[in-house]
């Protein structure tokens, strides 16, 4: 992945932190889990996915059951201070297959590829089985979409399933959080970003590295909440 200069990724850090500040507070010392992400990448030409579920401990996060993701490059899915275990679930939809890894902080702990056979893969990491109970929709979730576009569409999440529409292997810089929390994310944009346990508020700020515009959107419970566009810092606010 494209790494961030530490001058502007501090100065974008530092920004959120003062802006959160004034939003709730604090409280305890919160717990850092690892950001997990899942990278989705095309072979042998452009094709077609769906996103069957990315469970967390007990929580799911799930997307319409005719989303399909058009994609020529990767697509990344990043879980921000979500807790254990972490389960990703994608369909091959399209005529090639696709290559789904999984990474732990930056470092890549499993690999698997669809098939003509098995269409469906499941990557699974953490935890001994997980919790007990039946995963349920977080409350709030908070996403983030971040992408390039090649084409005036109202959202990231419109143009998903579009062939073309997406711009892909844009690098992007992202700070997200809340309150008591904030999270650094460097990596290539499309990209959806779910952070767990918001309080108060929510607050991103994406921006691109090198040059192109970000677009840029903020959901609540699957609600659509703020949606900005850029080619500095873009930034999205909600107050939960």
């Amino acid at each position: 992945m494209t790494r961030l200069s530490c001058a502007a990724m501090i100065g974008v850090a530092s920004w959120l932190a003062v802006s959160l500040a004034g939003c709730g507070t604090s409280g305890s010392k919160p717990f850092f889990f690892p950001e997990i992400q899942f990278q989705v990448a095309p072979l042998g030409g452009p094709t077609s996915f769906k996103v069957l579920g990315l469970t967390t401990g007990n929580t799911i996060h799930t997307f319409p059951a005719d989303q399909e993701f058009q994609v020529n490059g990767t697509f990344s899915f990043f879980l921000e201070q979500a807790k254990p275990p972490w389960t990703g679930t994608f369909q091959r939809t399209g005529s090639n297959e696709i290559q789904v890894t999984l990474l732990e902080t930056a470092n890549t702990m499993q690999v698997k590829t669809t098939s003509p056979e098995n269409p469906t893969i499941t990557l699974v990491l953490g935890g001994g089985g997980g919790p007990p109970g039946t995963p349920t929709r977080g409350n709030p979730e908070v996403r983030f979409d971040a992408c390039a576009l090649n084409v005036e569409i109202p959202t990231c999440a419109d143009a998903a399933d579009i062939p073309g529409a997406l711009l892909f292997g844009r690098g992007l810089n992202g700070s997200v959080g809340d309150p008591a929390v904030t999270r650094l994310m460097t990596g290539t944009a499309p990209a959806i970003l779910f952070f767990e346990g918001a309080t108060d508020s929510a607050l991103g700020v994406f921006t691109s590295i090198g040059v192109y515009t970000v677009h840029a959107q903020l959901y609540v419970n699957g609600q659509l909440e703020d949606n900005q566009f850029g080619t500095t810092n873009v930034i999205l606010k909600a107050t939960l």
